[in-house]
């Protein structure tokens, strides 16, 4: 059995400490146990889609005749997406994709629409 860290603090334990379904408490004094086979098939469904919706908007920003506006309102549902499936990684998830959406719009990759509103602006920026 491998090493299970602390999603709090970080600190590894053992494996083997984790048998028949037992927790550790943490230093930090959160409670740390092995995730469940079930647990992590759902959470890489999670990655899995949200791979495919980014991968969706990747091809409405590069290829689409689609407004701006309504390829805001798609990255907005995809940011509600993580808030819900990855709360701790709402960060993470602007610095990748709401940076490389407005990246490619910014330098010209989407098609011309008109519009210089950058991906993920709030509309009431605009």
């Amino acid at each position: 059995m491998g090493p299970v860290t602390c999603r709090s603090c970080g600190r590894s334990y053992d494996g083997t400490l984790f048998r028949e379904g037992r927790v550790v408490l943490c230093e930090c004094g959160e409670w740390v146990e092995r995730a469940r086979p079930e647990d992590v098939r759902r959470a890489l469904g999670d990655v899995a889609d949200l791979a495919r919706r980014a991968d969706r908007i990747t091809s409405l920003v590069l290829y689409s005749d689609l407004p701006e506006i309504d390829i805001d309102i798609e990255i907005e549902k995809l940011r509600e997406f993580c808030r819900e499936r990855f709360p701790d990684r709402t960060a993470l998830f602007e610095m990748v994709y709401v940076a490389r959406w407005r990246r490619m719009r910014e330098q010209g990759w989407a098609r011309s629409r008109g519009d210089e509103r950058t991906c993920g602006d709030d509309a009431a920026t605009a």
